[in-house]
């Protein structure tokens, strides 16, 4: 079964670009350009999704909010953060404590992907 995973960008060629790589990679995808968004595309979907990619700076509250929302509720949820910058330490903190990862812009996509696949494998109880 294909995983399902939501992105989160407010970069319009990047998140195009992730949808296509990911749904290439045999993924379901889910995304969104703002945090609102996001929430809502999470709550609807919440059984479904295995996984998300977050930017940190997202509108219109950025990540805290769009974690706050998802970590309540699943706080299993594969988890990864990207942003050019490091991530302050609060989101550092809540990425460590969910077993996520950061991942620092730009990146390869082909990288992200072995990410993601290796946290949903890991959450899983497999290996990627």
């Amino acid at each position: 079964m294909a995983a399902t995973i939501l992105i989160v960008d407010d970069e319009p060629h990047l998140l195009r670009l992730l949808v296509r790589v990911f749904e290439r990679e045999g993924y379901t995808v889910l995304s969104s350009d703002t945090g609102d968004k996001a929430i809502d595309l999470f709550l609807e979907h919440e059984a479904e999704i295995d996984a998300m990619v977050l930017d940190v700076i997202i509108p219109p509250r950025g990540a805290r909010d769009v974690l706050e929302n998802v970590l309540a509720r699943r706080p299993d949820i594969s988890l990864v953060l990207a942003s050019g910058d490091d991530p302050p330490d609060d989101l550092r903190k809540t990425l460590e404590g969910c077993g996520g990862r950061f991942v620092r812009k730009p990146f390869l996509p082909g990288n992200l992907v072995a990410t993601v696949a290796e946290l949903v494998a890991a959450s899983a109880g497999g290996v990627a």
